[in-house]
């Protein structure tokens, strides 16, 4: 029999594979899935913000950039406040070609959670933001016993 925190986790990454097949089933790593849908939902956003959000290394970040600014979908614009910062942006084709993709996911996600009544969303959306801080919490405390 497995436990709670197994069986969540394995519902979690349920939910990660429908976008990694998503991903692919569009021509797309996952990773580059994510880095799409952070340009679009960050304001400014920066490769250290992705890497923040993500906590994906900054090297992976960088390459999957580069991949999105050679299919012409993303260009980087130095920042006025900080000229090592670079931000990302959409161009035409990515707008063109990435925002009927990212809007797909944004439907699919809406219509799930509108199956569940209002107090329901509610719940779940508390209990993951709970969950997410304590394991957060649990998991930076388990870097610091190494270091």
């Amino acid at each position: 029999m497995i436990s709670r925190a197994e069986e969540f986790c394995q519902l979690r990454q349920d939910i990660e594979l429908v976008y990694d097949n998503f991903a692919r089933m569009n021509g797309l790593s996952y990773t580059a899935l994510y880095t799409l849908n952070a340009i679009n939902s960050i304001e400014k956003c920066t490769q250290k913000k992705i890497c923040a959000q993500s906590f994906m290394p900054k090297q992976t970040i960088n390459s999957v950039m580069k991949g999105l600014v050679d299919k012409g979908w993303v260009e980087l614009i130095t920042c006025k406040t900080d000229a090592r910062e670079r931000i990302a942006c959409f161009t035409e084709k990515g707008k063109e070609e990435v925002l009927p993709l990212l809007t797909k996911i944004q439907e699919a996600e809406t219509e799930a959670i509108a199956a569940f009544s209002e107090e329901e969303q509610l719940k779940l959306i508390s209990m993951m933001r709970t969950y997410d801080e304590i394991f957060k919490e649990k998991m930076l405390a388990r870097d610091e016993e190494e270091e």
